[in-house]
């Protein structure tokens, strides 16, 4: 007859030691035990780190041997139960509380009544604690000679296969990587979602708009990855997919989204986003006041400055003294001036950036070799044409010799007219795309094509919010404001390309007069 029930537990540390050794070892050797001196077993099994508390395994034997169901506990070796200050009192204090069997390997350990068992049991303890360091340590100290070697710790990033720990081109996934990145900064890509569902149908893929944003800002792909471990940061080389240039355009574009959100604020305006506090740095809001007349007015203002309610309510009121705005009346700035000055010199710069004539003069030029290639293609179709109506006219010619029957003429006829009627749709189908010009006004110099086109742009009216939204978020990054006093302002413009002005000795500080009041306008170049 049994003795009673003792619950033999088992420990290994991942799943690959699940089904190994050490596990079957461990269960082999608590089972010979318990049938060698009169008990029946049950076996409890963790796949666990030795330094965690949580044990499944752990805690049904423990409810079992607090409900009596089982009166001991067999394990190969303390150190598969205990590799920790915490796991040593709480496993004292199951002993306690139950009085237990304890037993460790063959031999029966008292933990209760022997002093020399129970400072056994501490030893064991300590030297688990330190077996466990020496791991730690050794395993801390491998990650680190790797990372030096340019090794990438995690899983790699689309677009990459890793073997050993050194990342490879994936061939397919990269060309993939490549025209992910060339199709987000088309102007016909405006939100995250709509991109990643064009993106998945075209690649035949299922990846969220989350990670294609994660993708997006993957600095890898440019070729230098920082992998930072503990207090220690390193940079390591990988191969490159995507060129410093077009990420930081990528980048750009995220960046531009993130500050053009909607929020709470549902109203849509010419500068959402873009405006900053020139003095404590910070983002100016819209804010609107009642006026006598019941009409709103709208106006700009520093998120820092005002009352208490504009201020974060976890911070203390010391801290809120510190980072409120100093600025003068918190540079608050009239809506509608703020937009009326900025388009004023906007195009007043546009005129003088040598960067801007160079894109329009690609541009010129790009028109005339579409139009080129366009006339091309209509000589060309215009040729097949001919060349189909000789071959109608010769099956003709044979019907008329009697070499060709009625039938086969008309089938042949009807074939031929099918052909010639796809080729002038061809025709009329580049008329439509080609790029119009009138001869009598064919610009000579792409500079006066610049000067028409960006006429054409500061005439847009200002009730035609959309197009003159599109001209400011093309050109315009961020504004940072500064009020100096009632009638003057130093607003500081970040623009979206390189708008290098033509006249080096040019004062970056220039006067723009609207409605009778002077405003300075400070030009940095991005």
């Amino acid at each position: 007859m049994s003795k009673g029930i003792i619950g033999i537990y088992c420990r290994v540390s991942s799943d690959s030691q699940k089904d190994g050794y050490s596990l079957d070892t461990q269960s082999e050797d608590g089972r010979k035990w318990c049938d060698e001196n009169g008990y029946s077993n049950e076996v409890f099994v963790d796949v666990i780190s030795g330094k965690t508390t949580k044990r499944e395994g752990f805690d049904r034997l423990q409810t079992k041997l607090y409900s009596g169901e089982i009166i001991g506990i067999f394990v190969r070796d303390f150190n598969r139960l205990i590799r920790g200050s915490e796991i040593e009192f709480f496993f004292s204090k199951i002993v306690d509380d139950t009085k237990c069997i304890v037993v460790e390997g063959g031999k029966q350990i008292d933990l209760i009544n022997s002093l020399s068992d129970n400072t056994y049991f501490l030893m064991k303890s300590m030297l688990g604690k330190v077996n466990r360091n020496e791991i730690h340590f050794n395993s801390r100290r491998g990650i680190i000679e790797s990372l030096k070697k340019g090794k990438v710790r995690g899983k790699t990033k689309f677009g990459y296969d890793k073997k050993d720990g050194i990342p490879s081109l994936n061939k397919e996934e990269s060309i993939i990587v490549k025209d992910v990145f060339k199709c987000f900064l088309y102007k016909s890509t405006t939100d995250m979602k709509s991109f990643s569902k064009k993106m998945n149908e075209k690649h035949n893929l299922n990846i969220s708009d989350v990670n294609y944003k994660r993708f997006l800002q993957y600095e890898g792909y440019v070729g230098k990855l920082t992998q930072k471990y503990m207090e220690l940061s390193f940079e390591t080389e990988i191969p490159q997919i995507i060129d410093k240039e077009v990420f930081d355009k990528v980048i750009q574009k995220l960046n531009s989204w993130k500050r053009k959100r909607k929020g709470r604020d549902t109203h849509n305006y010419l500068l959402k986003g873009m405006v900053f506090c020139g003095n404590c740095g910070d983002r100016m809001y819209k804010r609107g006041s009642k006026g006598k007349s019941g009409l709103y007015h709208y106006y700009y203002v520093c998120k820092n400055y005002g009352s208490r309610g504009y201020k974060n309510h976890y911070i203390t009121d010391e801290e809120w003294e510190l980072k409120k705005c100093k600025g003068f009346k918190g540079n608050t700035i009239n809506f509608g001036l703020v937009d009326e000055l900025v388009w004023e010199f906007l195009f007043k710069f546009l005129n003088d950036s040598n960067s801007v004539k160079e894109e329009y003069k690609k541009k010129f030029i790009q028109n005339k070799v579409e139009v080129n290639k366009v006339k091309s293609k209509e000589r060309y179709y215009q040729k097949k044409i001919s060349e189909v109506e000789k071959k109608k006219f010769t099956t003709y010619n044979q019907h008329l010799d009697g070499k060709l029957s009625l039938e086969n003429f008309n089938q042949f006829d009807r074939m031929f007219n099918e052909e010639i009627n796809q080729i002038k749709d061809r025709i009329h189908s580049l008329k439509e795309t080609e790029i119009e010009f009138d001869d009598s006004e064919m610009l000579s110099d792409f500079l006066e094509y610049l000067k028409s086109e960006l006429n054409n742009l500061y005439s847009i009216s200002k009730s035609n919010f959309n197009d003159r939204k599109r001209v400011i978020d093309k050109y315009i990054d961020t504004l940072e404001i500064r009020r100096i006093n009632d009638k003057e302002y130093d607003i500081n413009c970040n623009f979206v390309l390189d708008l290098e002005i033509e006249t080096k000795e040019m004062n970056p500080t220039q006067n723009v007069s609207l409605r009778g009041s002077n405003f300075y306008i400070k030009n940095t170049i991005s």
